[in-house]
């Protein structure tokens, strides 16, 4: 309940607006007259505690103007002869208190005067002439309305209107109410229906996006062993110019060596003849006198009819003191300086691609991996554990797969050809992680949406119920 509180004495003001409020009433206060009146015509008060003698406009003054509403006046004053008193009750005021006061005598007489007030109100409203309604008090009998205590004039058809407003007041608002929880419940049922239809659809976005970003990610690998393969291709196709057109065995062996000196990633180049006998070589350490079985030389391998081929990574054992992880390009050509056929072979050290490829990643668990059309692995970064057999890779079906993307057992395996060797790079990505995920996530937003408009529609429903009330 609300209480306007006029006293130009701060200390009296304070003292009984914290007590008030500590018995749970809300309290306004005012030091004067003018400022009372202002705060009256705001607003809706329950009581209003009045002192008598206070600036601007008089504690009577101020009586005369608020005693047109029916909300009841308990006079505070420091005037305290009959003749105040009288005076007081005759211009309307409902009770009277000298100062000094006990704050609980203020406190019994302030309930004593809103229960009467709340009683004849209530006794008013139950008769069918008088309506109701916030500060609107209409009496359908004298066609008369007031506003906090003040006559309004209205027409007779105003007063018809506002007569229909106010007599069906509640069950406009109660249909207000039904309407609003009809469409928040369209609302809800609605977004759950999207919801389920809009899955799908996500679902499929996400997963075109994560072909896409697949095929992004195995291009750049690809374009990256491109231009691997083009440097070697074009090393070997000047050596084997040498090599076929000079019958000079002295200038072989220097353009060999320059060769292997200026480039890095060149571990060595040797000459075969056709049963893999070293007819000549060139590297930065010397050869063996002995070694079981080289494995840079792979007889099946060179002899095919392809113009280049290159071997899967494999450890270089020909030389003394280093064992270097390379692959070996083969060109099998007519040397002049032998008079007859032999193999042109470079190994040339695999280590910088393999770094590559293993920071390659497609998303937070994919990768990448190289094998060739014989259903070799030439590498994978977890090469070690699929060794031990500890990881499994299905090489031999994605031989059989097309360039492109191919979707199987909730795995996007994306498959790209190498043009110089008969290498496929293949991307692995997983259909959980770059799309079930992501659309469950994107769905527990629209369900938390959903959740708090719920909220609020309830809220609101609260609010309107209780002002129905």
């Amino acid at each position: 309940m609300k209480i306007l509180f006029v006293e130009d004495d701060l200390e009296i003001s304070n003292m009984l607006k914290n007590f008030l409020i500590t018995e749970n009433f809300e309290v306004v206060t005012a030091f004067d007259g003018e400022s009372a009146l202002q705060k009256f015509f705001e607003d809706d008060y329950s009581i209003i505690l009045l002192d008598l003698m206070i600036p601007k406009k008089s504690g009577m003054e101020v009586m005369k103007e608020i005693r047109k509403s029916t909300v009841p006046i308990i006079i505070i004053s420091a005037k305290d002869t009959d003749s105040d008193k009288t005076l007081g009750l005759g211009l309307g005021a409902d009770d009277y208190i000298t100062k000094p006061f006990s704050v609980t005598e203020v406190l019994a007489r302030i309930k004593a005067n809103i229960r009467r007030n709340t009683q004849y109100g209530a006794q008013m409203n139950e008769e069918e002439n008088v309506l109701i309604c916030g500060s609107l008090i209409m009496d359908t009998d004298h066609y008369s309305v007031l506003k906090n205590g003040v006559k309004i004039e209205l027409t007779a058809k105003e007063f018809e209107i506002l007569k229909l407003l106010m007599k069906n007041k509640k069950k406009d608002l109660s249909i207000s109410i039904y309407l609003l929880l009809f469409i928040v419940s369209v609302i809800i049922v609605v977004v759950l229906l999207l919801t389920i239809s809009f899955r799908q659809v996500l679902k499929d976005s996400l997963l075109s996006v994560a072909q896409t970003n697949s095929e992004q990610s195995v291009t750049q690998v690809l374009n990256t062993i491109e231009n691997y393969s083009n440097d070697i291709v074009n090393k070997m196709k000047s050596m084997s110019l040498i090599i076929n057109e000079s019958t000079d065995t002295f200038n072989i062996k220097e353009q060999m060596e320059t060769m292997v000196n200026i480039n890095e990633d060149i571990v060595s180049i040797i000459i075969y003849d056709m049963e893999g006998n070293i007819l000549d070589y060139q590297s930065n350490t010397p050869l063996k006198t002995n070694f079981d079985q080289n494995l840079s030389f792979d007889k099946r391998l060179f002899n095919s009819n392809s113009e280049y081929v290159i071997t899967s990574p494999h450890v270089q054992n020909l030389f003394d003191g280093e064992y270097p992880w390379v692959v070996t390009v083969c060109q099998k050509q007519w040397s002049s300086s032998h008079d007859k056929l032999v193999y042109v072979a470079m190994d040339i050290r695999f280590v910088s691609i393999a770094r590559y490829i293993d920071d390659v990643g497609i998303g937070e668990h994919g990768y990448c991996f190289i094998v060739n059309k014989n259903d070799d692995l030439v590498y994978h970064p977890l090469q070690q554990l699929i060794y031990l057999d500890v990881k499994k890779e299905k090489i031999d079906e994605v031989i059989s797969y097309r360039e492109g993307n191919t979707i199987n057992d909730g795995v996007i395996y994306t498959v790209k050809d190498v043009s110089k060797f008969d290498w496929r790079v293949v991307g692995v990505s997983y259909v959980d992680e770059l799309v079930d995920d992501r659309a469950i996530t994107a769905i527990e937003i629209i369900i938390i949406i959903a959740l708090v408009v719920m909220i609020f529609a309830i809220i609101i429903l609260f609010v309107l119920s209780n002002k129905n009330i």
